[in-house]
């Protein structure tokens, strides 16, 4: 674990509360400041200390990965046992909270030498400020198979894991189960409690977490329960105000039976002694009843406490629109039916049963008997309200300051009672002493119940018009729930609806409840059994366990077009997984914007609002499904843009990027992929820029604006039927429904229904106002476009692109750079290719055991776009640039991913604007953020949930300075001779001559034709200038040319830039010696690059500098040349004579003049020239020069450098040489991090005569 210390020797550790637990103490950091953290492992293992949420530099990141840093710079990495190192974090401004946000945001730091490991070790904790009063609290699920030191007192290899027996996984809270972490203590009424949740994990665990008999305050949304999974951070706010203790628990039943859950304790505190002030209006006595007027005793004003008490709402008289409060009264009854689940199921619809309802056992043909709710018109409980069965309790609904009174009759034969979630009052109309959430009413009882709507439980200023909650039995909740004890409760703002309880400015008001229900858990789940015709097979089953798991299905419902529906949505049951929605038919708003696919946590309930636009059937499914809607678009309408797209979908040969054989099942695989077309004869393929080159297994990238009209001509070039299908976009009757606008052979198709091989169809869709962003929004939002024949399999198979669509005015807006990105599992086991694919690499003797664990684990790949383990190509970023990141995810089975880069905060607009760390990204949930890289070097980005980043999901992200462009030395002759190649040359006209300015009789490289190709080796290259040459009365040069690149010269790739023709043309020479200068947009990141002629005159000749930096743009010049000033340079002597003086601020590369460098009195390996750089630099290099006096020349042969940061202490590095006057570049092993710069002569020429440059960079802090 984590632990503070109060001084360096590390011996007495900083007093901690002890509700603090497992977790690490708070590390305080604000927005603009520097962090500065000690750090000893005092542990047997290496460790590190990583943050999220905040920018730093590369020496402070705490985690290790090629990111072309060496030395000092990767010490944060790893320290190992007994070492020490100083992290030091300097904020940038931007790292704050925006106005949206709380004042403080929630971020966490933890170990990162081995993310699994060294989380499940313990090693976490949060980073933020100390709020007070506020408690930290980490949902974690700590799985002991994973930690490095196994179970308490034994270390175990994980073989040994494997086979031992006992509990291995912990769902805590602070590190503590079933309600044993101590000192959750507050005062009642005192001050606003903040609570800070984190959720921690390796594995996608998700909690839903409820305060008891509370509710909190997340931004301007109010919640009773709240959805953590891993790396999700939450600021929440409750206003204590109900003594007594309380329950901390997630409600998922199998996570709270697993022990996640605390305790806390609202006191009456001694009250605080208060000087007399002026009398204030609405100021009250603890001491008297708040009802009377305000009055107190002089003598007494001592000993009283001043409460400042909440302005009560006002009752205004309105008509029936919205009337004053008002009690509802409903009779509610625990009855027990015979339900059937598949009332509507076929026996035709085999498919359907095949997918959802498993054939075997079919011992109840769905039908089992439960206990549901049911209304009464009168306390009688003989005339049901609503003559129609529903599995689902009746719907509550009330306003603010409104009250239920529940007449509550259990006919049942267990127990039970009614219990609202999300009401802070709930009390007993008849005497009692019991807790009412566990008191049960016998069977044949009644009881009654008052729920009051407080200010507490109603919708804030962000809510929706009313808050979706749910009621139930809680006697067992687990059980009841499974026996059908259910219903939903809706709590509304003051003035949403009449008196008659209809929702004010709603033409329908739906509840849809997705329900998983474990009929294995039932109470009459024995009974069900009995029941049966079949023989009861063995109850621990897998198979017969799941066959009683039952999910509920999608309904349908007919809308109006322009009916405003609202939608309360819920999802109940015992299971672990969330959900997630897809609305196939019209948008939905959420929280200002809108969407297609809302994700429910299990036990939690939301209000949505739909304005429909489309008539017809709207599906609500679980994702993924399809929807049948209708509409007719006039493409005559004016302002219309029209988009026109050809994509085909085609079957390749697809790489991973895994280099290490053991890691997967075979070395390549079958897969299909959308492929991009210039025109519908699908001849001419749409090769990828650079900018593009991300992309990998995805499509082509689809962009619109709202209110274009989209038309795709889809062929499928494949072997076996897929379709195409435009998510969050309508669909399936509208794309043949739409007219054409354009003529094409490929008859309309339908979107989503299957194209055979071989065949075409043409698409339209228009482009709604809502489907694009609102106006706060970014300018472009994303979704996705995929095949829906099996859209599982379909998926793995490869086939999927993104989609974007933007605000009107905006999409040629080239100032900020895209990138989408799709965070996805594939699955090679449900591809469609899979049998094929191990007929070609698995031929025998190879066998595949579809039995075997390692069959499953080795077919499955944590991608992003389809690579693996930082291999995914073109993520390149200019310093200080927009960015806009489209993020998606469309895995299902609870693929949950998030989403982090590291060192680079971001902002998310969903209505309003809020600083991230991590963005949460859940199945058929499509985000878009923006960011403007501060820090340039190369960053990983990652879905940081342990076991997908482990498993690769991690791509490196590099982010390059545009004004780090210099000569790379062709012709100052930094490169060497033998990295310069070439295909052939003609006579002497060797490649190691293609030197731009090279003088002599033969002073350039001359290829034979245009199959000749001139290879440089180097590393990131901005542009580059040529020339020619002339040669016997004759210029030679090259006109036009391409440029390609490889990192290892096995794999080449031709530069595109930004183009999508087969390559970018640059432009040559028009004549045999001016200069012609290009530049890359994107740059090349490549250690060899080839300049291929294409025309010519004469011959191919060319002499060339080639211009660019290091990875990390830190190879600047640091302007000794011209900007520093003469007094920041000192030497141990300097020369002088009668005419001229030597002096060290003469030690200025190119420096003209009688004496233009500096020499030292006498010659001698004791001297030295030393530069100060006026702060600490980040130092790769020196340029080093000799220099002339009259005929003689003077140089250094041999030099060693030392360094220093404050100009007494120092330390050496290995040495370099000079050439007269010829510039040399010295390039370091690993960076220096220094002030003060000491160059060392050890060997000479003539004399000692030195001029001088230092290259590097600014760094962010002074280590």
């Amino acid at each position: 674990v984590y632990r503070e210390y109060t001084d360096s020797t590390y011996t007495v550790p900083k007093p901690r509360p002890a509700w603090t637990g497992i977790q690490g103490p708070v590390i305080v950091a604000q927005a603009g400041n520097r962090v500065i953290v000690h750090f000893k492992n005092l542990a047997s293992q290496p460790y590190s200390i990583s943050p999220v949420g905040i920018t730093y530099s590369k020496q402070s990141e705490g985690a290790g990965y090629d990111d072309s840093t060496a030395g000092q710079e990767k010490e944060d990495d790893a320290i190992s046992p007994g070492g020490y190192y100083e992290y030091v974090w300097d904020l940038s401004p931007w790292d704050g909270p925006t106005p949206s946000d709380p004042d403080c945001l929630t971020y966490s730091y933890s170990s990162q030498v081995d993310t699994v490991r060294d989380v499940n070790s313990g090693l976490i904790g949060q980073l933020g400020s100390r709020r007070v009063p506020a408690f930290v609290l980490l949902f974690a699920v700590f799985d002991e198979t994973k930690s490095w030191y196994g179970q308490v007192g034994e270390r175990m290899s994980r073989e040994k894991f494997k086979r031992s027996q006992g509990r291995k996984e912990y769902h805590t809270i602070n590190g503590y189960v079933n309600s044993t972490l101590p000192g959750l203590t507050m005062c009642q009424d005192r001050n606003t409690m903040f609570w800070h949740l984190i959720g921690v994990g390796t594995a996608p665990e998700i909690h839903t977490i409820q305060f008891q008999d509370h509710t909190v305050q997340v931004l301007s949304h109010r919640k009773v329960t709240m959805d953590v999974a891993p790396m999700t951070f939450i600021t929440a706010e409750m206003r204590p105000n109900i003594l007594g203790h309380f329950l901390i628990s997630c409600q998922i039943y199998s996570h709270r039976h697993d022990g996640m859950n605390a305790m806390f304790t609202v006191d009456k505190c001694p009250e605080p002694i208060t000087l007399p002030g002026p009398d204030l209006r609405n100021v009250k006595h603890t001491d008297e009843d708040p009802s009377e007027e305000d009055s107190y005793d002089d003598n007494n004003f001592l000993f009283n406490t001043i409460n400042f008490l909440p302005k009560k709402p006002q009752v205004h008289v309105r008509s029936s629109r919205g009337g004053l409060s008002k009690t509802w009264t409903h009779y509610i009854a625990a009855e027990e039916v015979t339900w059937d689940y598949t009332p509507h199921l076929n026996p035709t619809d085999r498919d359907f049963q095949s997918r959802y309802f498993p054939a075997s056992p079919h011992h109840l043909d769905y039908k089992y008997k439960k206990v549901v709710y049911v209304e009464y018109t009168d306390a009688t409980f003989t005339e049901r309200k609503s003559p129609v069965s529903k599995l689902i309790g009746p719907l509550l609904k009330g306003k603010v300051n409104d009250e239920f009174h529940i007449t509550f009759k259990n006919l049942a034969s267990h127990p039970f009672n009614i219990y609202p979630n999300g009401l802070t009052k709930i009390i007993p109309l008849q005497n009692i002493e019991n807790n009412l959430r566990s008191m049960a009413v016998p069977p044949n009882e009644t009881f009654s119940y008052m729920w009051k709507l407080t200010t507490e439980d109603g919708p804030l200023e962000g809510d929706p018009q009313c808050l979706t909650q749910l009621y139930q039995s809680t006697i067992s909740p687990e059980r009841d729930l499974a026996s059908g004890l259910v219903g939903i409760l809706l709590i509304c703002k003051y003035e949403a609806i009449d008196t008659r309880g209809l929702l004010l400015g709603s033409d329908k008001d739906w509840s849809l409840v997705f329900g998983v229900f474990d009929e294995n858990r039932s109470w009459y789940f024995s009974e069900n059994m009995q029941k049966s015709s079949q023989n009861i097979p063995d109850i621990t089953d897998p198979e017969f366990y799941n066959s009683n798991v039952i999910y509920s299905d999608g309904r349908q419902f007919v809308t109006c077009k322009t009916d405003v529906a609202y939608w309360h949505v819920a999802s109940v049951g015992t299971q672990s997984d969330f959900l997630s929605v897809y609305f196939t038919g019209n948008l939905f708003q959420y929280q200002g914007i809108y969407q297609s696919v809302l994700t429910l946590f299990p036990m939690t309930g939301m209000t949505i609002s739909m304005e429909t636009e489309l008539t017809g059937e709207c599906s609500s499914v679980l994702y993924p499904s399809d929807v049948s809607a209708t509409d007719v678009v006039d493409p005559r309408s004016r302002g219309i843009k029209y988009q026109t797209y050809y994509i085909a979908a085609e079957e390749v040969t697809w790489d991973y990027g895994i280099r290490k054989p053991f890691q997967k099942f075979l070395p390549s695989y079958k897969k299909v992929v959308f492929q991009g077309y210039r025109g519908e004869d699908f001849k001419r393929p749409i090769n990828r820029g650079a900018l593009q080159q991300h992309l990998g297994l995805l499509g082509p990238l689809i962009r619109a604006e709202a209110n274009d009209l989209i038309t795709v001509v889809f062929k499928n070039n494949a072997s076996r039927p897929y379709s195409f299908h435009l998510h969050g976009v309508y669909d399936r009757s509208q794309g043949a429904g739409v007219a054409q606008t354009h003529a094409s052979s490929a008859p309309p198709g339908v979107p989503g229904e299957p194209v055979p091989p071989g065949e075409s169809r043409t698409y339209n869709w228009r482009v709604s106002r809502k489907q694009g962003p609102t106006d706060t929004e970014f300018d472009c939002k994303t979704g996705a476009y995929y095949s829906t024949v099996d859209k599982e399999r379909d998926l793995h198979s490869g086939l999927i692109g993104p989609l974007v669509i933007c605000r009107p005015g905006t999409l040629g807006n080239h100032e900020t750079t895209e990138f989408a990105l799709l965070f996805h599992t594939f699955d090679e086991t449900k591809s469609w290719y899979m049998e094929e694919n191990l007929r070609q690499h698995c031929a025998p003797p190879c066998q595949a055991n579809t039995a075997d664990p390692w069959y499953h684990i080795s077919n499955k790949f944590a991608a992003i776009n389809g690579y693996v383990a930082e291999t995914l190509p073109g993520l390149l970023v200019a310093k200080y640039q927009q960015v806009r990141w489209h993020l998606l995810n469309v895995g299902n089975d609870g693929e949950y991913h998030a989403v982090h880069f590291h060192g680079l905060p971001f902002t998310l607009h969903t209505g309003q604007e809020h600083r991230m760390g991590v963005y949460n990204l859940f199945p058929g949930v499509f985000g878009t953020v923006e960011m403007t890289p501060p820090t340039d070097g190369t960053w990983l980005v990652e879905c940081t949930i342990g076991d997908y980043q482990l498993a690769g999901m991690r791509a490196k992200l590099l982010v390059y300075n545009p004004h780090c462009i210099f000569p790379l030395g062709m012709k100052s002759r930094r490169i060497e001779d033998s990295h310069i190649t070439a295909s052939d040359h003609i006579g002497n006209w060797e490649p190691r001559l293609a030197r731009l300015d090279q003088s002599g009789y033969i002073n350039a490289w001359m290829g034979t034709d245009s199959t000749s190709w001139l290879q440089v080796r180097l590393t990131l290259i901005h542009g580059i200038e040529t020339q020619g040459v002339r040669s016997k009365l004759r210029d030679h040069y090259i006109t036009f040319f391409t440029i390609s690149y490889s990192l290892d010269q096995d794999t080449w790739f031709t530069y595109r830039g930004n183009s999508t023709r087969k390559n970018y043309l640059f432009h040559g020479n028009m004549d045999s010696s001016r200069l012609k200068r290009n530049i890359f947009y994107p740059p090349i990141v490549a250690r060899y690059i080839r300049i291929q002629p294409l025309q010519f005159v004469h011959k191919p000749a060319v002499r060339l500098e080639l211009l660019g930096c290091d990875l990390n743009s830190c190879s600047l010049p640091l302007g000794l040349q011209k900007m520093i000033p003469d007094d920041s340079f000192s030497a141990s002597s300097s020369h002088s004579s009668f005419f001229s003086s030597w002096k060290p601020s003469l030690a200025r590369l190119h420096k003209e003049g009688r004496a233009n460098a500096w020499r030292p009195k006498n010659n001698n390996p004791h001297e030295w020239l030393q530069v100060d750089l006026g702060k600490v630099k980040r130092i790769t290099g020196v340029i080093t020069q000799g220099a002339k006096s009259l005929l003689t020349e003077m140089m250094v042969t041999e030099f060693s450098v030392t360094f220093s940061q404050d100009g007494q202490t120092w330390s050496s590095v290995s040495e370099g040489s000079s050439q007269g006057e010829q510039e040399v570049v010295t390039v370091f092993d690993s960076p220096l991090f220094a002030r003060y710069l000491r160059i060392h002569p050890r060997g000479w020429i003539n004399d000692i005569a030195l001029r001088l440059e230092v290259l590097g960079c600014n760094t962010p802090q002074d280590l």
